[in-house]
């Protein structure tokens, strides 16, 4: 592009300035679209100067022409294209949560942008996820399993974690490191497909490390699995041919990075060959840099059959810290003026401390069960009530 820019200066056929304004107004949408195909921007900007350099002249050429599309491709280059760091890994926008959207090499199949946007308000874990970080980051562990009953709040901490890009959470340095995140749900079929995680898991590794993209790109058995159905029909076969040997091959660095995968317990329902499978068989031989973050419900079948490396996250304060957070959300939800002169009318009679405790011993430490519950008690007006 920046040789087509250079060769207007020879033309004899010159271009209005008209022409230059429409020029950068296409060119910057365009650029803001595709800012991760360098190719199909250049392209575009190769079309629109050659059909301005087919145009009659009426006017003498405006002579900053040359000068504003140089300016815009650089803006493209050092702007909009995100760049790579020093340790190998390409900077994102900090303003946005964690997904497996990507669109080089290839578009993702899953997002799970709508399923991470659904839950707000998170209150406390902050306990848990400086466990969590700690464990990931400075032992040599492969991963970890967050094993907790149904309403504990499990994709909310994911969903949590895949937002935490302020420095001051105790959520960011896990946030920092992940490149991805999957997430099963029983009622639809592509979450649950092992072809389709592998392809996803693929697509994000490659956009971390380019080498690994070029091999890709380059080697016919990687190509024919990601271009046709081949990784649907075979993902242990993909999952080997698309990460295992290109990065066996690669020669990325051993930086330490995390990938995702909410509701393990949710991927085994299609049967035997499903996510947990796959990974059971593969984990082992990934490169040690690269580590898992798993939740599940608290089920024997996940919970003992865990792959090589992966331990369950356990703590002996579990219901201590479990009670300060539940603590923390009813003291966040008293804070509304309305809520709060309703329900003290409620404690007036009671020690808060004693109430409080009472409550969280009532849901079992469940942030599902106290949300519906916490209503209920404001609706009825006793706190001996509990919501069928």
């Amino acid at each position: 592009m920046y040789k087509r820019v250079c060769t207007l200066k020879d033309s004899s056929r010159r271009v209005q300035y008209n022409d230059i304004t429409d020029t950068r107004s296409i060119l910057q949408p365009f650029i803001m679209l595709y800012h991760n195909e360098p190719m199909i921007v250049v392209e575009k900007a190769n079309e629109l100067i050659s059909n301005i350099k087919s145009k009659p002249l009426t006017r003498p050429l405006h002579r900053r022409f040359d000068l504003i599309l140089l300016v815009l491709l650089l803006c493209y280059h050092f702007i909009e294209i995100p760049r790579s760091t020093n340790n190998g890994f390409k900077s994102e926008k900090v303003s946005v949560c964690k997904t497996m959207d990507f669109i080089f090499p290839w578009k993702s199949d899953l997002n799970f942008k709508s399923y991470i946007g659904a839950h707000k308000d998170f209150v406390g874990r902050e306990w848990m996820t400086e466990d969590i970080a700690y464990e990931l980051l400075h032992t040599d562990r492969r991963g970890l399993l967050v094993a907790a009953e149904l309403g504990f709040g499990k994709s909310a901490l994911i969903s949590h974690i895949a937002c935490s890009h302020d420095k001051i959470l105790s959520a960011y340095p896990i946030y920092e490191k992940t490149v991805g995140i999957h997430m099963c749900r029983y009622d639809s079929n592509l979450t649950l497909s092992p072809g389709i995680f592998v392809r996803n898991m693929a697509g994000k590794l490659a956009e971390q490390f380019p080498e690994l993209g070029n091999i890709l790109n380059t080697e016919n058995m990687a190509s024919k699995y990601l271009t046709n159905s081949q990784c649907i029909q075979d993902p242990n076969g993909c999952f080997d041919h698309t990460i295992l040997y290109p990065l066996q091959k690669s020669k990325s660095n051993q930086n330490i990075i995390i990938m995702i995968i909410d509701a393990l317990d949710e991927c085994i329902d299609i049967g035997p060959r499903n996510i947990f499978t796959l990974l059971n068989q593969k984990i082992h031989l990934l490169p040690p840099n690269i580590k898992f973050l798993f939740t599940s419900r608290n089920i024997s079948s996940i919970r003992v059959n865990l792959p090589p490396g992966i331990s369950l996250y356990q703590t002996p304060l579990f219901w201590e810290k479990s009670l300060g957070d539940i603590k923390k959300y009813i003291s966040q939800r008293l804070k509304n003026n309305f809520v709060n002169e309703q329900y003290q009318s409620l404690l007036s009679s009671s020690n808060l401390d004693e109430t409080l405790e009472k409550l969280a011993d009532l849901v079992d430490g469940n942030f599902l069960v106290l949300t519906h519950a916490f209503d209920f008690w404001v609706r009825v007006g006793n706190i001996n009530a509990f919501p069928s």
